[in-house]
């Protein structure tokens, strides 16, 4: 860092005439960005932010939820970014937890913030302030933001993540997928998640791009690749997917490098239809708690190596356990190492394999089920879209393996057809009781399948 210049802004030799975002058809220089920042730090200290304190926000993927994002740092306000389809009752619940007395909100979430019952200011009518104290450098053990994990498999826990989790974060992911000049990141997950905020953090580090879409459209985020000059973007298996059909066969440009694909297992079908397309996909594990990423593959690679730093091994009942700069200290177990709850291991040349979730292991008739075994068996159906694999209570046999798939257009393809498709590859125990076949599968903010959210039709 050089003099008083944050983790987060582009340190020493960076253009500050570079597009920091563009949001809306508009780009925006980091001098642009770094004034305005000043400002609306300015507004938020006059509106009650102080240094330490959780700043909650309900604010849109956009320019003034970037403003807001750096003028918290420069205040040393944490960042609490909240997700707006959650119920009242939700945000309040999680504003209580983290003791935040300030929420700022935009015009689309007015009235949801109205209904929580606790002071809100627009992000339009911060009151106007003289220059707010400006937070002192160099402390990366400062909580940065809190988050709060996804919730497709438990109940959402609170996650602080400090400065120093965040940057070396984005110092070991772009050892892998590498930084370029020109990079501009297209950003389509939502800010409420360490996957979606890291973009904007890291690209602020580097000093490259970001282009901003307000969730994801697979046709807008086609015509983005095409004609915006991006070159990287983030997805979840199940955008990738979207993303793939609506473009039909038409090839990816060249100024495309790196598509990063997380959020939870990626079907080999669907790593099989990058590599026959050219499409340089970069799967990666990761987890909020971890500052979003633990292990990625490089552009076009299959192989999931262990980050710079990090370290990752294989704990006695199969439990991914991960520990190193990016772990949130306050996730740690007494063992020194973030129990994971993902079941995998690491093999002799580093490259991580992930099984699923322990939690989402079936036993059925005293036989166990990993949900993602049966899920790419179904994938490898050239009918199938996207699976989802759970277990539903089932008497004496303990629990009954339950699919739920949505199919691709074309001809007709029936429950029965694709049980059979499965017994053809695993063993009898392992192929579905039941495949309900269904529109659309229930999803998280970040695009991951809610497995929660699954319920077997009525009588």
């Amino acid at each position: 860092m050089v003099g008083d210049v944050i983790p987060f802004s582009p340190a020493g030799g960076w253009d500050e005439g570079a597009v920091a975002f563009f949001s809306e058809g508009r780009g925006v220089t980091y001098a642009d960005l770094a004034v305005r920042a000043e400002q609306v730090a300015s507004h938020l200290y006059a509106a009650g932010a102080r240094a330490g304190v959780p700043v909650a926000t309900l604010l849109a993927p956009g320019q003034a939820f970037v403003e807001v994002l750096h003028a918290t740092m420069r205040i040393g306000a944490v960042l609490m970014p909240l997700d707006g389809r959650l119920a009242a009752a939700e945000l309040s619940a999680r504003i209580d937890a983290a003791r935040s007395t300030l929420l700022i909100h935009d015009d689309r979430h007015a009235d949801l913030a109205g209904r929580l019952d606790r002071d809100h200011v627009n992000v339009r009518e911060l009151p106007v302030g003289r220059p707010a104290p400006r937070a002192p450098v160099g402390s990366f053990d400062a909580i940065h933001s809190i988050f709060h994990t996804s919730g497709s498999t438990a109940r959402p826990k609170m996650v602080p993540l400090s400065v120093g989790n965040l940057y070396w974060g984005a110092l070991a992911s772009a050892a892998v997928i590498g930084v370029r000049r020109d990079d501009r990141w297209l950003a389509t997950l939502t800010t409420a998640h360490v996957g979606g905020l890291s973009i904007y953090l890291r690209s602020a580090i580097y000093g490259t791009s970001v282009v901003i879409h307000d969730g994801f459209d697979a046709e807008r985020a086609n015509r983005a690749i095409d004609n915006d000059s991006v070159t990287i973007v983030s997805l979840v298996a199940a955008t990738l997917e979207r993303l793939l059909e609506a473009r039909g066969r038409r090839p990816f440009p060249p100024t495309l490098r790196c598509v990063l694909v997380g959020g939870g297992p990626i079907p080999a079908t669907l790593l099989d239809t990058c590599g026959a397309r050219g499409v340089p996909v970069a799967p990666t594990y990761g987890l909020t708690e971890a500052a979003s990423q633990v292990a990625t593959a490089a552009p076009g690679s299959r192989s999931m190596r262990v980050l710079p730093g990090t370290e990752v091994r294989r704990g006695a009942d199969g439990e991914l356990l991960v520990r190193g700069p990016t772990v949130s200290a306050s996730c740690l177990g007494a063992d020194g190492w973030l129990h994971t709850g993902d079941a995998g291991r690491v093999d002799d040349e580093g490259t991580v394999h992930v099984d699923g979730r322990i939690d989402d292991l079936i036993i059925t008739g005293g036989e166990n089920v990993q949900p993602a075994e049966v899920e790419a068996a179904l994938a490898s159906h050239p009918s199938v879209g996207e699976a989802v694999v759970a277990g539903t209570s089932d008497g004496a046999m303990g629990s009954a393996v339950v699919a739920w798939v949505r199919l691709r257009p074309g001809p007709a393809v029936s429950a029965a057809d694709l049980r059979a498709h499965v017994r053809a590859r695993l063993a009898s125990f392992k192929v579905p009781r039941r495949v309900h076949l269904v529109h659309e599968l229930p999803t998280t903010p970040l695009g991951k399948i809610d497995r929660r959210a699954l319920r077997e039709p009525g009588p």
